[in-house]
């Protein structure tokens, strides 16, 4: 897209040391900037998150969620369907508020992470490995559907699992 262009340039320049770290391995360099981005996107989201979602009315609400589905459960058991329906409409009114507020970041990282998306899926050095190799990472299993080689995005992918998950237990963060 023509209208991250101008962006493209700047995010060359702040990356290209991380992308290339390594001189005698471009490989690992790759690699490596990718593991870098995955981090900054992981702490920016974070971030965001935090300062955007009450953490304490996400509590109380996931809260709300395990005690209303320990009602529906014992409801259901005991076969009072009327019950059943109206702690499951409570239920779904409590879920609808945790997913708005899930969504409210997103506001925030949407376009920034689509920048960087698109920068890396058009970043010369990482793609010409690719094209040169036809893959970045070669795993030592096999992914269902996937196979054992990953283009830069599975790469992030499994970068990002692991750095989010890192990430958001540091912060303490409830989603």
């Amino acid at each position: 897209m023509a209208v991250f262009e101008p962006f493209y340039g700047i995010l060359d320049t702040l990356f290209h040391p991380v992308f290339s770290l390594f001189p005698g391995d471009q490989k690992l360099s790759l690699m490596t900037g990718i593991f870098v981005v995955s981090i900054i996107i992981s702490l920016i989201t974070t971030v965001v998150t935090v300062k955007v979602i009450d953490q304490d009315e996400m509590k109380r609400n996931k809260k709300k969620l395990k005690t209303y589905q320990e009602r529906f459960t014992e409801a259901t058991k005991k076969g009072d369907e009327k019950r059943a329906k109206k702690i499951q409409s409570e239920m779904m009114q409590v879920q609808s508020q945790v997913m708005k507020s899930s969504f409210a970041p997103m506001l925030y990282t949407f376009v920034p992470i689509i920048i960087v998306f698109r920068w890396l899926y058009q970043y010369a050095p990482l793609q010409t490995f690719i094209l040169e190799k036809g893959y970045l990472v070669s795993l030592p299993f096999t992914l269902p559907r996937y196979g054992t080689e990953l283009g830069w995005l599975g790469w992030y992918i499994i970068c990002s699992l692991m750095t989010s998950t890192v990430i958001r237990k540091a912060f303490n963060l409830q989603m």
